[in-house]
């Protein structure tokens, strides 16, 4: 697999990151670029694979490259890497306010590097597929549209168990996850296809921390406050991967990505939405993945009983999550469990509020 790099700045005795690249796919073309004017245009031009931006040397140009560059209608949806130094806080925060999708500490280490190319190359493929999918729909191949939808909420599903593998959970959760939103959808008042669409979208909604650094994301004990902040990223970066897209199924899991950890209070990030600011799928997404991270074993905490977390998610009703979601949530809980099971079988008491 040939793979194109923009390197933008970064100083040509300092390798790691390109050679890195080169292990990761095989055979890299790298264009180096001092000027960011030059280097948009080029981008522009040439629509890289990754495009790799100095901020240590650039600073508030490399800064605004990366805005540039995100404002681009070509440019928008394609991977960009920032090189930071460690120390600089300020830095992360801005590169990844203006758009970049990954960002990397100086001093450079070739395995890190590794595996965040892989990381972004991985999403590169699948959006590219994702658009052949979605051109191909609108060019109206009517015996084509059933296969692609299919394969293109295959490829999503995958590409969200990539964001959970990193996080050591499991492929069951997202689609649990899926079908929990897509049933409180049902309870309010969505059509099929939108449903159909929550429930593809939803499983998408952690796929930002594929960009979250290991000694944060797998952090035994508790994070400090700048780690928190490093970690609540993941809903912006997960927007950036997903957003601009054509394919209604991730129009929707950006969004999703974007708000679900926004609080019906408006104490929630990465904005401080509240109530109906809040996008009713991120609502959805909010009480849904909440429930099923209750009650599910972690290695960190036992699993709770369905009661247990129905009266958690009462308790929080009008502050974190919309009240009406969580009517929705437990009318469809109170549904599976009416449903005739084996005797044997434990049915939970449901708490009613």
């Amino acid at each position: 697999m040939s793979v194109s790099i923009l390197n933008v700045g970064m100083r040509e005795n300092e390798g790691p990151l390109l050679e890195a690249a080169s292990n990761a796919s095989g055979h890299s073309l790298v264009h180096t670029v001092s000027d960011p004017v030059e280097a948009g245009r080029w981008a522009g031009e040439h629509q890289p694979d990754i495009t790799v931006v100095d901020v240590r040397w650039l600073n508030a140009q490399g800064i605004d490259f990366m805005r540039r560059f995100r404002a681009d209608r070509i440019c928008m949806g394609l991977p960009l890497l920032a090189l930071v130094d460690e120390r600089d806080r300020n830095h992360r925060r801005e590169s990844l306010r203006a758009g970049a999708n990954e960002f990397i500490h100086a001093p450079l280490d070739a395995y890190e590097c590794q595996v965040r190319i892989l990381n972004m190359l991985t999403v590169r493929s699948y959006r590219k597929l994702l658009d052949r999918t979605s051109t191909l729909s609108a060019a109206g191949i009517d015996d084509f549209t059933d296969y692609a939808s299919a394969r293109e909420r295959e490829i999503l599903l995958r590409l969200a168990r990539a964001g959970e593998y990193r996080d050591e959970t499991t492929g069951s959760h997202i689609v649990r996850i899926g079908k929990l939103s897509r049933g409180i959808a049902e309870i309010l008042g969505f059509g099929g296809p939108e449903c159909t669409i929550i429930e593809a979208a939803a499983p998408m909604h952690d796929i930002g921390k594929i960009g979250i650094p290991d000694s944060i994301l797998r952090k035994s004990g508790p994070l400090t406050d700048a780690e928190r902040g490093v970690m609540n990223n993941h809903t912006l970066i997960g927007y950036e991967i997903l957003k601009d897209s054509s394919s209604p199924f991730v129009q929707r899991g950006a969004q999703i990505a974007l708000a679900h950890h926004e609080k019906f209070d408006g104490s929630g990030y990465p904005y401080g939405l509240r109530g109906q600011d809040i996008p009713l799928s991120a609502r959805i997404v909010a009480v849904a993945d909440v429930y099923d991270a209750l009650t599910s074993k972690r290695e960190y905490k036992v699993a709770w009983l369905p009661s247990q977390a129905c009266e958690y998610i009462a308790n929080h009703e009008g502050a974190h999550f919309d009240p009406e979601c969580v009517k929705a949530l437990f009318a469809k809980l109170k549904a599976d469990v009416s449903r005739p099971r084996p005797a044997s079988k434990f049915v939970p008491k449901l708490v009613a509020k």
